[in-house]
């Protein structure tokens, strides 16, 4: 099984990072394990080789002005976003 936000690769895949609800890879975490969403701002923190959001509940929805994502990838590169 495939663990919700985990980016894999491979065949057999294997874990290489983890994504966030909005589709962005997160960077390694900080020193208190948390990874942020480049995007939305989100907070993530791996639990028992889980990754939970800190921020909404999983089992919500995301709030309607977060529900469509407005920074694609091209835009973050050219932020200079190192984790990308």
């Amino acid at each position: 099984d495939v663990p919700d936000y985990a980016l894999v690769m491979g065949n057999p895949a294997r874990p290489r990072g983890w994504m966030s609800r909005h589709g962005h890879r997160l960077r390694d975490p900080d020193s208190d394990g948390v990874m942020i969403c480049p995007e939305s701002g989100l907070r993530y923190r791996l639990e028992s080789d889980t990754l939970v959001c800190m921020d909404l509940d999983e089992d919500e929805a995301l709030p309607v002005a977060m529900g469509t994502g407005r920074i694609g990838y091209r835009d973050l590169v050219h932020r200079g976003d190192p984790g990308l």
